[in-house]
């Protein structure tokens, strides 16, 4: 042991045992000539225990070791415990174990090592005296790693060379017994095996098809078994047998391609008709001299690139074949090293700032920054350019940036999603030299029309209300913005035009309306639109719906499979019943047959949309009666110019008409015999019914003007 101090605690030695200790000085020059000596004998300890006896160890597997002892002849006291101390041989550090009872089994080994074991006992005194070093090795096992250095050469038209290497000797796990080579043709399965001796480091494979390609591997054996194989390695036979009486001939398409330090060289194999065995080649080269330097390749190399050259000079190169019989004919070329380029430094440059996004519509976003290396002119003269890189938000890390270029100090990026949130930043490019990207900014792009219609309209009816029914819904899957109400249109007549439908409205963002006042027994088509701050998104899919009887039986959605023919029936359908079917006239009107006299009478409807009357329920609305929250500012564009506000123009007042009693819708109903129809009681004057109409062309001539901007009456 190395110390600096003038003295030194020597633990852990054997009591009433003789030592000899010698000391040397050392210096910078070196350690001092004589030793001085000391012989010193330990006391003798009485109270601890005699080393324990007959210890022995069993190797159990591969990575497991018993050992076993007896109690020591002299104990004096009791046993408490035995200390097992082991190492590996050959390696840095011991392990140290309790056990106790008289035996422990060690495991985690390594495979076929060597291991030290001595083992101490304790009483209650302490550490008694340690039993001899013993030495116990592992079980061998299958080897852990496949051959080293394996390769394939070709011989002839019916052989090939097998060449390895053993594995690593940590993962041999065992004696190296033999080794296992398995051929076959290239993918087809089945194949040959041929096992050698565990000293052979070559092998060739013969009696094999001429021009066909093998797929060979190989692994160790050893008593256990065999161990991990080699990847497939591939070798094609020659055509024919080769001649190698005579030098190859020279290479062919000789090329090079120089660089400042290096020449990549390159060439094709001899002509294959001269059928003269190739083994190797030999590259040569030098400054204005050909042969300075030589390497030799194998004959399946036909690249190689030459290092360390200097700059702007010219090397002669060689390249030729050979074989046993001695060098072929030499292919000569020079090549000229380019001159040395001073690298470009690397130092990063500072990332653009004032990052600014300003949104110019639902899917356009202009991005302008400042480049602080420009200084105060702010005009790129030189190669560099900018990137910018952008991703929707809410996002988790995962979801990938989309980027793109600029060669100016700003940036127009389209394609992006209406209503969305998006994080830009941008970094500075020139040549090698590129900076950090920037400080975020985040901006949401303006609304649009909803893109998709309302999703998963459902009728249900209402227990003990025929004339009612209430519509789900979901909304837009694409909504574009917030959605700030929805129509329901519904008609018994789906050839009419839209706006001949009747329309209910719902604020807000509300998924249900329930209609009332329907007509008993009665085929309904309904559709939902949704609409934002921007506009009316597509209608949903049509739903039919029947109303139930006056008795509450009936009634439910129609499949589109039954559709209507031109009477107004239902196709006959195995198990299902005759629905009847009601026609609408124009302006709403119902048309019914009397069951007496077989002549159809009408009823005139009611407008599609009611203005200006007492409800006592939620009143229907048209589309643009909706209120219209006040819509989002986005920044606006230095590019663009801002658009003036439309002028408002007053509307016409009109004399104020009597208010207009709301009925509900006409039923239809069979006028019998002898009855009045109580519906008929309830209408209204014929001169209130024209009075209705002429406010309702006003209105609709109003409802025009403000799609035109033009607001006459």
């Amino acid at each position: 042991m190395n110390i600096t101090a003038r003295e030194a605690n020597i633990q852990h030695l054997k009591p009433n045992t003789e030592y000899i200790f010698r000391i040397r000085a050392y210096n910078s020059y070196g350690p001092s000539v004589a030793f001085a000596e000391s012989r010193i004998t330990t006391d003798r300890d009485v109270d601890v225990p005699s080393p324990a006896i007959n210890v022995r160890a069993i190797p159990m597997s591969p990575d497991s070791i018993l050992v076993q002892w007896d109690p020591p002849r002299y104990p004096k006291g009791t046993i408490v415990k035995y200390l097992i101390i082991y190492y590996e041989v050959g390696a840095n550090g011991e392990h140290r174990v309790e056990s106790p009872t008289l035996s422990y089994m060690l495991n985690g080994l390594e495979k076929y090592r060597d291991y030290s074991f001595r083992v101490v006992a304790y009483n209650e005194n302490g550490e008694g005296m340690s039993t001899e070093e013993f030495v116990a090795r592992t079980f061998s096992d299958r080897p852990d790693g496949p051959p080293q250095n394996f390769t394939l050469e070709t011989a002839s038209s019916t052989s090939i060379i097998v060449r390895w290497e053993p594995p690593a000797l940590e993962l041999q796990n065992g004696v190296i017994t033999g080794y296992k080579i398995r051929y076959r043709k290239r993918e087809r399965k089945g194949g040959s095996t041929q096992t050698t001796d565990g000293n052979r480091r070559l092998y060739a494979l013969t009696d094999l098809k001429k021009d066909t390609e093998y797929e060979v591997r190989i692994s160790a054996l050893t008593v256990n078994g065999s161990g991990v194989v080699t990847p497939w390695h591939r070798a094609t036979t020659y055509r024919d047998d080769l001649d190698e009486s005579v030098v190859p001939p020279p290479p062919r398409k000789v090329r090079v391609t120089p660089h400042h330090d290096s020449i990549r060289v390159s060439w094709s194999a001899p002509p294959p008709e001269s059928k003269i065995l190739v083994r190797g080649y030999t590259l040569g080269y030098g400054k204005g001299v050909p042969d300075v330097y030589k390497i030799t390749l194998d004959a399946d190399e036909h690249v190689y690139t030459i290092k360390n050259l200097k700059p702007t000079s010219e090397y002669v190169i060689t390249v030729r074949a050979f074989n046993n019989r001695g060098d072929g004919e030499i292919k000569y070329q020079t090549a000229t090293t380019s001159k040395q380029t001073v690298p470009e430094q690397t130092t990063p440059m500072m990332p653009p700032v004032g990052l600014k996004a300003i949104v110019l519509s639902s899917t356009t976003v202009v991005l302008i920054w400042t480049d602080t290396s420009l200084g105060q002119n702010q005009i790129v003269m030189d190669n560099r350019y900018y990137t910018v890189r952008y991703k929707a938000l809410p996002g988790n890390n995962n979801r990938k940036f989309r980027y793109s270029n600029s060669s100016d100090l700003n940036a127009h990026i389209d394609g992006l999603k209406p209503y969305t949130k998006y994080e830009f930043s941008v970094k500075v490019i020139k040549g090698r030299r590129q900076s950090t990207w920037s400080l975020s900014v985040i901006n949401t792009t303006q609304e649009a029309k909803p893109g998709s219609n309302p999703r998963d309209l459902t009728p249900v009816g209402m227990e003990g209300k025929p004339t009612a029914v209430t519509l789900n819904w979901q909304p837009p899957s694409k909504p574009n913005g917030q959605i700030t109400g929805y129509l329901v249109f519904y008609t018994t007549d789906m050839s009419k035009q839209d706006f001949d439908w009747v329309v209910e409205g719902v604020l807000g963002d509300e998924l249900s309306k329930t209609i009332s006042g329907l007509t008993v027994d009665t085929t309904y088509y309904f559709k939902v639109q949704a609409r934002n701050n921007q506009g009316y998104g597509p209608v949903s899919n049509i739903i039919i719906y029947k109303t139930p009887k006056g008795d509450g039986t009936g009634g439910g959605v129609i499949h589109p499979q039954f559709k209507t023919d031109f009477t107004g029936e239902i196709p006959d359908t195995a198990g299902q019943p005759a629905i009847a079917m009601v026609t609408a006239l124009p302006n709403g009107g119902l048309q019914s047959m009397d069951p007496h006299s077989g002549i159809p009478h009408a009823r005139p409807g009611f407008p599609r949309t009611q203005y200006n009357m007492q409800y006592t329920t939620g009143p229907r609305v048209n589309a643009g009666d909706l209120p219209q929250p006040s819509p989002m500012k986005p920044q606006q564009s230095p590019y663009k110019k801002p658009t003036p506000p439309v002028a408002s123009v007053p509307i016409k007042p009109r004399a104020a008409m009597p208010p207009i009693m709301s009925t509900p819708k006409a039923p239809d109903v069979i006028l019998k015999p002898g009855k009045e129809d109580p519906d008929l009681q309830k209408s209204v004057s014929t001169e209130e019914l024209t009075a209705e109409m002429a406010n309702l062309d006003c209105l609709m001539k109003d409802l025009n003007a403000i799609t035109q901007q033009d607001f006459e009456c």
